[in-house]
């Protein structure tokens, strides 16, 4: 058996069977020292490892005299088949090794096994004096008898034999020095050492200014410490990645013009008639906003026949619905929904189709994402939260509005909510969590500001009617941000 060979291949070193080397019974066991036969095995002795540690003629001459001949002869014996100028250059010299070992290892006198580690011992505990010569330092320290006491590694060298003098005396130089160095300083500062402190001293005031700074906003998240759903410590971060990230998930504000058989028009009465199915459905604010970006994202890439379009919006509001809900709807239910204008395998298709057009990447930046911060940050109450949402939503239907980044659209929806309510219009906690200025959120709000004034009229009503419930605070009732040419944001855009 393979396995009971190899076994025994690995059992005691100790243990041998005469004239077969295999552990089994029978065996007897040989003395460490004892010499074993061709199929034996002899355990290992001094391999010349040792620091200081020189080779042993004992019991081993005989062999390595017998390889070096074996080579020596090997290389002679090729050179007659193979006559190059490196093979007899190899063999010439093999056979000079081969032609010295025996001289070497006569004139070596016998040592024993164990003389690397005494000399090693005896290197490590005794002083190397008996090294150097008369009058001199101990080689290797490079330093002859006249160098001057001053230097502490001198003083250690000639005076090792007292070590408790010579570390007093090195103190006393090494203070010396300390002392001769600081005279220096104070009447000859290089150039660099100004600069650094002067740098030092800028930065610090920077630092200063902006630590006050932090202090004096409010801390948004301090309420939420105790709570690991919120992750504090990780909040500032995840939002920096999503603004750095935003852009990847934004479509272009022209791509309705690569496609051949729909416009913007019809993209908004879908988007209007998934506000109602959402509605519906009782999901959660997540899944619309996701739905809205599945479905630009998706048209954007691939192009869609007219009668294809709901298709396209109700396997959008699928997906996002596995996504983000915990008990999603059924493709029946979205088939019923559709008044079964498209069977369950025409939607799984779809949905095979759009996942692999946007290569499964599902995890966006979205308005509502950034909505959640600012509302936050604003310190909002539940009408302010209702219109700011509203406003938003109003804007997902407009097709105008991708060409705002997520992160813009939200701000500048907690911005016109604010003037809709006459609030504070944009505190410091905003600018700063946001990273937008009222100027910034200019055109954006100027342009959410009339699509709210217009609400009121327009044929795409789904919206409205939402936010016109008691539920919701009826904000689709307030009155819209009035026009004045003293107010910045609503009366003028960029």
């Amino acid at each position: 058996m393979a396995f009971g060979r190899q076994a025994a291949a690995y059992g005691d070193e100790n243990k041998r069977v005469e004239g077969k080397g295999a552990v089994g019974k029978g065996a007897t066991r040989v003395p460490l020292g004892a010499a074993v036969g061709n199929n034996g095995r002899r355990a290992l002795g001094d391999i010349g490892n040792l620091v200081g540690a020189m080779p042993s003629n004992a019991g081993g001459g005989s062999q390595k005299q017998g390889a070096l001949a074996e080579r020596a002869a090997y290389k002679r014996g090729l050179g007659a088949v193979n006559d190059k100028p490196t093979t007899r250059l190899a063999a010439k010299s093999a056979a000079a090794a081969a032609s010295d070992a025996p001289a070497a290892a006569a004139a070596a006198p016998p040592l024993p096994s164990n003389w690397g580690a005494h000399r090693r011992r005896d290197l490590i505990t005794k002083p190397r004096n008996d090294l150097a010569p008369e009058g001199g330092a101990p080689s290797g320290t490079g330093r002859s008898s006249g160098v001057s006491e001053r230097d502490p590694l001198a003083s250690i060298n000639s005076n090792s034999l007292h070590p408790g003098a010579a570390a007093a005396r090195m103190a006393k130089q090494v203070e010396a020095r300390v002392l001769r160095k600081k005279k220096l300083g104070t009447h000859e500062q290089s150039t660099t050492s100004k600069l650094l402190a002067q740098s030092a001293a800028v930065s610090g005031n920077a630092d200063a200014e902006m630590e006050d700074a932090d202090e004096a906003l409010p801390d948004i998240d301090s309420a939420d410490q105790r709570d690991p759903l919120c992750v504090t410590q990780y909040v500032e971060d995840i939002y920096a990645f999503y603004k750095r990230t935003e852009g990847q998930s934004c479509v272009s504000p022209q791509y309705m013009g690569r496609q051949a058989d729909i416009n913007d028009k019809m993209r908004a009465i879908l988007v209007d008639w998934l506000v109602e199915v959402h509605l519906k459905f009782k999901l959660t604010p997540e899944t619309l906003f996701l739905t809205t970006n599945l479905i630009d994202r998706f048209l954007a890439l691939h192009p869609v026949t007219r009668k294809h379009l709901q298709l396209v919006g109700v396997t959008a509001m699928l997906i996002a619905s596995k996504y983000e809900e915990i008990w999603a709807p059924e493709v029946k239910d979205f088939v019923y929904i559709s008044d079964n204008a498209y069977d369950k395998d025409q939607i799984l298709a779809m949905e095979k189709l759009m996942l692999n057009t946007l290569k499964f990447n599902l995890t966006v930046p979205t308005p509502y994402v950034f909505m959640c911060r600012y509302l936050k940050a604003a310190a909002a109450d539940k009408q302010l939260e209702t219109t700011a949402f509203f406003l938003v939503e109003l804007c997902l239907v407009e097709y105008a509005f991708l060409r705002f980044t997520p992160s813009l659209l939200a701000a500048a929806a907690v911005h016109t909510a604010l003037k809709t309510l006459n609030r504070t219009p944009w505190s410091p906690a905003l600018h700063k969590h946001s990273g937008y200025s009222e100027t910034a959120l200019r055109s954006c709000s100027f342009l959410m500001s009339s699509i709210h004034r217009k609400s009121a009229t327009a044929s795409l009503t789904a919206v409205v009617k939402k936010y016109s419930s008691s539920k919701l605070y009826c904000v689709a009732l307030l009155p819209p941000c009035p026009e004045s040419p003293i107010d910045d944001t609503c009366s003028s855009s960029d």
